[in-house]
């Protein structure tokens, strides 16, 4: 039960009105996973440019390039980071990024 609440406050975050670009975001990541056939682990280990396991706000902005996504302000990029981010540390772990694209 607790991980079916986990989940609807999470869909309630990504369908937002102000998360449009967020959520536009995560879909093309959905998509470049399966357009080249990689998993969210690959994907984590592309945008973690220091190879600390944390993805910051710099990081996903410049990953987000990778998979075509351009153009988001800054407000966007907290939007976004405030979906993956579900322990509320200010940065994505692998299992956060997996929790939505997996």
């Amino acid at each position: 039960k607790l991980q079916e609440e986990g989940k609807a406050k999470l869909q309630e975050r990504i369908n937002s009105p102000e998360n449009v670009a967020a959520a536009r975001a995560i879909d093309m990541m959905a998509s470049h996973l399966e357009r080249y056939n990689i998993d969210s682990s690959s994907l984590f280990s592309s945008f973690d440019l220091n190879k600390d396991g944390s993805i910051n706000h710099f990081e996903l902005m410049e990953g987000l390039k990778l998979v075509g996504v351009e153009g988001l302000t800054p407000f966007d990029i907290e939007a976004l980071v405030s979906i993956l981010d579900s322990n509320g540390d200010g940065q994505i772990q692998l299992e956060e990024l997996q929790a939505i694209l997996d």
